[in-house]
């Protein structure tokens, strides 16, 4: 899982295999229930992460103080390493 759109597939699948599992058999559903369980831990922690770096992108560019900046946070979130920060008519990365 390395950006939140594998994450939220992730959890879709997850839910395509809770679905299909037997309810008759209560290994097989005991087990994949302790899956989803590990995997819904791991994507809270995800979330979680995916928050705080949006709080620091936000805290960064307020302490530009006074400098007009647009960070791509959205771009950050969905896998591209890059934060592009446009200051008066300039770009960098």
């Amino acid at each position: 899982m390395s950006n939140l759109m594998d994450v939220n597939e992730r959890l879709f699948r997850e839910l395509d295999r809770l679905d299909a599992v037997d309810v008759g058999d209560r290994e097989a559903l005991a087990a994949e229930v302790e899956r989803a369980r590990a995997i819904g831990g791991m994507v809270g922690r995800v979330v979680e992460n995916a928050k705080t770096m949006m709080e620091a992108a936000r805290m960064q560019a307020d302490a530009m103080d006074g400098v007009a900046a647009q960070v791509g946070t959205s771009r950050l979130l969905l896998g591209e390493p890059t934060v592009t920060v446009r200051v008066e008519g300039t770009e960098t990365e």
